[in-house]
C-alpha cells in the first residue's frame, strides 16, 4: 500500500491538498518446475527406485507446493507411491517396457505438470530346472539308458527347442 497527496495550482493559488492511496494487488504465481525429473532406465527385476522431488518445483510466492501422482500409463510395469517429497517406484517382475509417469504442483490454486518416462530393458534369465532328473542306479556293463530331458528345463525369455544341454 502506497499514498501520495497532491495539490492543483491555479497561477496564483494551491488547491486543498488531495491524497490518493494506491494498492497494488500482486497475483498469485504459478508453481513453476526448475529441476525436470529425469527419464529413467532399469535393468528387469531392478530394486525400487526412490526420487527425491523436494527440488523439482518451486513457488515465487513462498506458497506451500503439494505434489500429487496423476498419472501413469503402465501401471503393469512400474508403480508409485508418493510420501514426504519421495517418488518410490517399484518395478514388476520379469516385465520390461515402458511407463511416463507425471508428477503435478499444485500451489494456491494454480498448477504445473512435470512429466518422465521409466524404461525398463529385458534381461534374459537363465534356464531353470522344472523337473529333476531322478537318481538312476544300474549294474556295470548294462545297456545304455536314455533319459528324456524334454521336461526338465524351462526359461522363461526362451523356446525349449533354445536350451542348450551340456555335460559337465
Amino acid at each position: 500500500m502506497d499514498s501520495f497527496t497532491f495539490v492543483a495550482y491555479d497561477g496564483s493559488i494551491n488547491s486543498k491538498p488531495a491524497t490518493i492511496r494506491l494498492n497494488v494487488g500482486v497475483p498469485d504465481d504459478p508453481p513453476i518446475i526448475v529441476n525436470l525429473i529425469d527419464d529413467l532406465t532399469v535393468n528387469e527385476d531392478a530394486p525400487e527406485t526412490s526420487i527425491d522431488l523436494s527440488t523439482v518445483f518451486s513457488d515465487i510466492d513462498n506458497d506451500n507446493i503439494f505434489k500429487t501422482l496423476i498419472s501413469n500409463d503402465n501401471e503393469s510395469l512400474v508403480t508409485g507411491t508418493l510420501s514426504h517429497n519421495q517418488l518410490k517406484l517399484s518395478y514388476a517382475p520379469d516385465a520390461s517396457g515402458a511407463a511416463t509417469i507425471v508428477i503435478r504442483a499444485t500451489s494456491g490454486g494454480k498448477i504445473v505438470d512435470d512429466s518422465f518416462v521409466v524404461t525398463v530393458r529385458p534381461v534374459d534369465d537363465p534356464p531353470v530346472i522344472a523337473n529333476a532328473i531322478i537318481d538312476i542306479t544300474t549294474d556295470e556293463d548294462s545297456a545304455d539308458q536314455i533319459i528324456d530331458m524334454a521336461n526338465v528345463f524351462t526359461d522363461k525369455d526362451n523356446d525349449y527347442s533354445d536350451i542348450k544341454i551340456n555335460i559337465i
